[in-house]
C-alpha cells in the first residue's frame, strides 16, 4: 500500500465481515451456506450445533459496505488506511439459531454434538466451510472506522441475518409454491 501511495494511487482497504443482506445466501447457524438449516428452524425442527454453539460469526450488511464505501471515496482521512466493516458484535451459532427459531415463532430445539462428531454429520463441502468459520470464530472491531470516519453501521446482526434468511424463505417458498411460514 506504502507503494502504491508513494506513486500516487489512493488507496483505502475494506476488510467485510460475512456479506448478506436482501437476497443473499448467509452463512448460517451450522456455519455454512447450506440453506437446509434454515429451513428445519422454519419448521420448528431439530437442528445439530456444534459443541455449545459458542463459535461466533460477524456478518455485515452489503448496504452497510456500500454506504463505508461512499463515506471513503474522496475522504483523505481514509487514504492509506485499512477499515474492518461488519456488524458490531458477533453473534453465536446458538444466538443465530435461537434468533431465527423466535423470529419464526418455533420453539427451539437444539442439539450439540462435540465439534469433529458435527463435522463428521455434514457432508465434505459443508464440514469443510463450517471447519474455516468455526475455526476463525471473528470477534473484530470496528472503533476504527467509528472514530476515525464516524461510521455507524445502520444494520445490527439481528436484522442483517433475518433479513438475509426472510428473503431467502420466501424465495424457496415461492419456487415450490409454498405459503409464507
Amino acid at each position: 500500500m506504502k507503494q502504491n501511495i508513494e506513486n500516487g494511487l489512493r488507496v483505502t482497504i475494506i476488510h467485510p465481515g460475512h456479506i448478506c443482506g436482501k437476497g443473499w445466501i448467509p452463512i448460517g447457524p451450522t456455519a455454512n451456506r447450506n440453506v437446509d438449516i434454515f429451513n428445519a428452524i422454519c419448521q420448528g425442527k431439530e437442528i445439530v450445533l456444534p459443541d455449545d454453539g459458542g463459535a461466533t460469526l460477524q456478518h455485515v450488511h452489503s448496504i452497510d459496505i456500500a454506504r463505508m464505501i461512499r463515506l471513503i471515496i474522496g475522504n483523505r482521512e481514509a487514504e492509506g488506511e485499512n477499515f474492518n466493516i461488519m456488524c458490531e458484535k458477533p453473534i453465536t451459532l446458538r444466538q443465530y439459531a435461537e434468533t431465527l427459531y423466535d423470529y419464526y415463532g418455533q420453539e427451539r430445539r437444539i442439539v450439540y454434538l462435540k465439534y469433529m462428531d458435527f463435522l463428521n454429520s455434514l457432508n465434505k463441502e459443508d464440514a469443510i466451510e463450517s471447519r474455516e468459520h468455526i475455526e476463525r470464530s471473528p470477534n473484530v472491531s470496528m472503533k476504527k472506522a467509528r472514530e476515525k470516519l464516524g461510521f455507524v453501521n445502520q444494520y445490527s446482526e439481528r436484522d442483517t441475518v433475518i433479513e438475509a434468511v426472510d428473503s431467502i424463505m420466501n424465495l424457496y417458498l415461492v419456487l415450490i409454491g409454498g405459503q409464507k411460514v
